[in-house]
């Protein structure tokens, strides 16, 4: 439904002003939550293998660049993805379960459910991000700029493809479609790098800087259509 569209039809059926709302609100009992404590107990209810996905994926790393002494840039991007799909799946958690009313029926709305996951998976994988960058170019062949596009790049692609599968596909099996387009881009990081070894040279590395940005942007814009769709199911 358009914009304008769904603006029209919430000026015709507005509902009438509540009667006494406040004096009802504040005969329920209901306790005083800050958002600090609000983030801090939606952590509770991440899935427990999104942590585990991105501790192993450290522990990966870190034991071949320590202890083997690998070049590690391709086999962090090759399985970044998988980090990536497991914040999509976890914000479309209740669409692949089939718990989107009941989760509108709740306390907090499911803008607020939302939002607060997200940030919480952001900065996990920000933290994250921050750790194997330096990690990678510490014990790696490229630049430090050019591991951080290698790594992002695969990152914000697997999550572009998994927020537009989510947002327009719905049920069990939208799980599983993001978790193939995931194992897509980590093959086809690997195969690129293979037969266009040319394009990994530090003379690219401006267009790997513009497709980390096209990227980002895509991103925001996915994420941005799937909160306004959120809104809009819970008008309806």
């Amino acid at each position: 439904m358009r914009k304008k569209e769904r603006q029209a039809l919430q000026r015709v059926f507005a509902a009438p002003p509540a009667q006494r709302k406040e004096v009802f609100l504040q005969r329920l009992p209901m306790p005083a939550l800050s958002y600090r404590q609000f983030i801090w107990g939606q952590m509770s209810y991440i899935r427990k293998w999104t942590w585990i996905v991105s501790a192993v994926l450290f522990s990966v790393a870190w034991c071949s660049a320590v202890w083997l002494e690998q070049d590690i840039v391709w086999l962090v991007s090759a399985l970044f993805p998988f980090i990536a799909v497991s914040a999509v799946t976890e914000g479309a958690k209740s669409d692949i379960h089939g718990m989107t009313e009941l989760e509108m029926a709740a306390r907090f709305s499911r803008k607020s459910v939302l939002l607060a996951r997200m940030t919480i998976l952001g900065i996990l994988h920000a933290v994250l991000l921050c750790l194997l960058v330096p990690l990678c170019w510490l014990h790696g062949s490229v630049t430090i700029l050019q591991t951080g596009a290698y790594l992002l790049v695969p990152y914000l692609l697997t999550t572009v493809l998994g927020l537009h599968t989510t947002r327009t596909l719905h049920g069990k099996e939208t799980g599983y479609i993001c978790m193939a387009e995931a194992a897509l881009v980590s093959v086809a990081n690997v195969v690129f790098r293979s037969l266009f070894a040319a394009m990994y040279l530090p003379l690219h590395s401006n267009r790997w800087l513009l497709a980390c940005v096209v990227l980002a942007l895509l991103t925001a814009y996915e994420y941005r259509k799937q909160i306004n769709q959120t809104e809009e199911l819970t008008w309806n």
